[in-house]
C-alpha cells in the first residue's frame, strides 16, 4: 500500500485546527462584524460607536469560509432589547467565500442554504439565527467541542446526535428533489480531472497500481448499479455530516452545522459519512481508516432506527427498515464516501489550505491511498455476502 507518507494527508495532519483554514482576515473584518451585529441583534450592540468596543476571534475548523466568534465588550451601555430577551452577548458570524461543490443547477447562490438554515435553527438542529445577508450571516456562539471520539463513546451524547440527524433527514424543505445528486458529482468530478487536471497522466508514470488497474468511472457505475438495486428510502441528506459539522455545546447540547451541500438522498449515506471518522482524532489521517464491526454501527443504527419510530410511527416495523436493512445500506455507502473522497483529491488543482503548497505527485498518491482503502474494503463486502459477486 501506498505510504502515507508520500501522500498530501502526512501533510495536513501535521496541522493543527488553527492551520487548517482557506480564508484570510480581510483588514475591514471588525468594521463589517459590528455592522452585522447592530443590524441582525441590535439592541446595546447599537450602543457600540466604534469596532474597537467588540472583540474579534477566528473560529477554527472551517475550510471554505470565515468564520468569527463576536464579543461585546463589558464596557458598553447596555439597553433593553425589544426582540431578544436575552440579548447575546456572544455571536458567532459566517462570510461566505467560493462554495467546493455546486452540483444543483437549480441552486441560486446560497439561496437554498439560507432557507434551510432557517428551518434547522427553528426546530432547534442547528444554532439560533439572528440574521441573514447576502455575504454571510450572524448565528448564535457556543463554547463547544467537535463530535470526537471520545463523544463516540458517550451513549447519552450519540442518542442526543441520533435524534438530530433523524429530524434533519425528516424535514420538508423546499429545494431540488432530484434524488442522489450529491453522489452523482462522482462521475462529473472524475470527468473534470480527466479534462483539467494535468497530473492525471503521473496514472503512467507512478507506483498507482490500483488506478491503473480499476477504472474510476467503471467503478462509479458499477457502484450506482448498487446503490439503484438497494432502493433506500430518500431523505433530506445532509451529506457532509462528520464530526467537523457536529458541535457539542458546554451545556452537552448537539446541533449541527454547515448546510451548502445538503440535497436528497439515500438515508444511510449520511450514516456512513459518521462511521469514515469512527474512533479518529485527526481529520486528514486514512491510515487506520475502516469500516466498523456489525456490533459497533448497530448501536447508533438502533438510536436512529428509535428516533425515527418517534416521527413516522411504525417506522421499525416494516422489515425494509429492519437493523438488518441499516447495517447493510451503512457499509455500501461507506464505500460510495470512499469514491467521492477518491474523485474529490482527483479533481483537485489547488491545495486545501495555502500553509501546505501543491504538489501533484503528492496528491495522486494520496488518490491511490484513498483509492486502494475503497478496493480493500469492496473485497470484504463482497466476501461477507453484503455485495454479490
Amino acid at each position: 500500500m501506498t505510504e502515507l507518507s508520500s501522500t498530501l494527508l502526512s501533510d495536513y495532519s501535521k496541522l493543527s485546527e488553527d492551520d487548517i483554514v482557506r480564508c484570510e482576515m480581510p483588514a475591514d473584518i471588525a468594521e463589517k462584524c459590528l455592522k452585522f451585529c447592530q443590524t441582525f441583534v441590535g439592541g446595546s450592540w447599537n450602543n457600540a460607536k466604534s469596532s474597537s468596543e467588540i472583540t474579534i476571534k477566528r473560529i477554527s475548523g472551517g475550510l471554505a469560509n470565515l468564520m468569527v466568534h463576536v464579543h461585546l465588550n463589558e464596557s458598553v451601555a447596555k439597553e433593553t432589547n425589544f426582540v431578544y430577551c436575552k440579548e447575546p452577548s456572544d455571536v458567532a458570524i459566517k462570510f461566505y467565500s467560493e462554495k467546493h461543490l455546486n452540483f444543483d443547477s437549480t441552486d441560486s447562490g446560497r439561496f437554498n442554504e439560507l432557507n434551510i438554515l432557517t428551518i434547522t435553527s427553528q426546530n432547534g438542529i442547528s444554532p439560533t439565527i439572528y440574521g441573514i445577508a447576502s455575504d454571510g450571516f450572524v448565528q448564535s456562539f457556543y463554547q463547544h467541542e467537535q463530535f470526537r471520539a471520545k463523544h463516540q463513546q458517550d451513549g447519552k451524547l450519540l442518542q442526543k446526535l441520533a435524534k438530530q440527524i433523524a429530524r434533519f433527514h425528516y424535514l420538508q424543505v423546499p429545494i431540488n428533489k432530484t434524488a442522489n445528486l450529491y453522489i452523482k458529482q462522482i462521475s462529473k468530478m472524475i470527468e473534470s480531472a480527466k479534462i483539467n487536471c494535468p497530473e492525471i497522466d503521473l496514472i503512467n508514470e507512478l507506483p498507482l497500481k490500483t488506478l491503473k488497474s480499476h477504472d474510476l468511472q467503471t467503478e462509479f457505475t458499477y457502484l450506482m448499479n448498487v446503490v439503484e438495486k438497494l432502493n433506500s428510502p430518500i431523505v433530506f441528506a445532509h451529506n457532509d455530516f462528520r464530526s467537523s459539522n457536529i458541535l457539542v455545546t458546554d451545556s452537552s447540547e448537539v446541533l449541527l452545522v454547515d448546510f451548502e451541500t445538503n440535497s436528497y438522498g439515500p438515508r444511510c449515506f449520511d450514516l456512513a459519512t459518521f462511521f469514515t471518522e469512527w474512533g479518529r482524532e485527526q481529520l486528514f489521517v486514512s491510515t487506520g481508516l475502516a469500516l466498523p464491526d456489525d456490533d459497533v454501527l448497530s448501536i447508533f443504527l438502533k438510536l436512529y432506527i428509535h428516533e425515527v419510530d418517534q416521527i413516522v410511527p411504525g417506522y421499525s416495523k416494516d422489515e425494509k427498515n429492519s437493523l438488518q436493512a441499516h447495517v447493510k445500506e451503512t457499509k455500501i455507502m461507506f464505500l460510495v464516501n470512499l469514491l467521492f473522497y477518491t474523485a474529490f483529491m482527483l479533481q483537485m488543482m489547488e491545495s486545501l489550505v495555502p500553509s501546505v503548497p501543491f504538489d501533484g505527485h503528492k496528491k495522486m498518491l494520496t488518490v491511490e491511498l484513498t483509492y486502494q482503502l475503497y478496493m480493500k474494503i469492496k473485497e470484504e463486502l463482497l466476501s461477507d455476502g453484503t455485495l454479490s459477486k
